[in-house]
């Protein structure tokens, strides 16, 4: 059924690296299937491309980070897959706002909020050239991320007024 999450095998010659992003993979897909509503956030997606990009990215950063608040273990997991993620995309070497990262850095800045964390060291870069940029636009909504994090609804909501503040509808 739909609650059935397929994990990739792990290679035969495991790794702490590679155990801990496999653990990070099914944390996420884990907390996905816990706290995400497939109607609610059918309801609220937008049509276009990007938004539709921005709109999953949050949505996965609110999921994820609602189980990183309350585990320790799994916050270091997510972490680290998040960490790769940053390095195979090429985000240290990045040197201008390009509006393809803008769902990745929307997602980085979402998480910082909703959970503290600052972003892995190879996204530092990409999130300076964005954040006072991003800061002036929807500062102030991305701020109120965390009051309406437990309610997907209000959060979508929320993450709709950011995507029109971006003019990405």
């Amino acid at each position: 059924g739909e609650d059935t999450v397929h994990l990739p095998s792990p290679a035969p010659q495991v790794n702490k690296a590679a155990i801990t992003k496999l653990r990070g993979v099914s944390d996420a897909l884990a907390l996905r299937l816990r706290y995400h509503d497939d109607d609610v956030h059918s309801k609220h997606l937008p049509l276009g491309a990007e938004a539709r990009a921005v709109f999953e990215a949050i949505e996965q950063v609110r999921c994820e980070s609602l189980g990183a608040r309350r585990m320790a273990g799994v916050a270091e997991n997510l972490g680290a897959l998040l960490d790769e993620r940053c390095r195979a995309k090429g985000f240290a070497s990045v040197t201008e706002r390009k509006e393809a990262n803008l769902a990745d850095v929307l997602g980085l800045l979402a998480r910082q909020q909703l959970t503290g964390e600052a972003p892995p060291v190879a996204a530092e870069n990409i999130v300076k050239l964005w954040s006072s940029w991003l800061d002036k636009r929807i500062g102030s909504s991305m701020r109120r991320l965390g009051d309406v994090a437990d309610d997907q609804e209000a959060f979508a909501a929320l993450v709709t007024e950011m995507i029109q503040a971006l003019n990405l509808l």
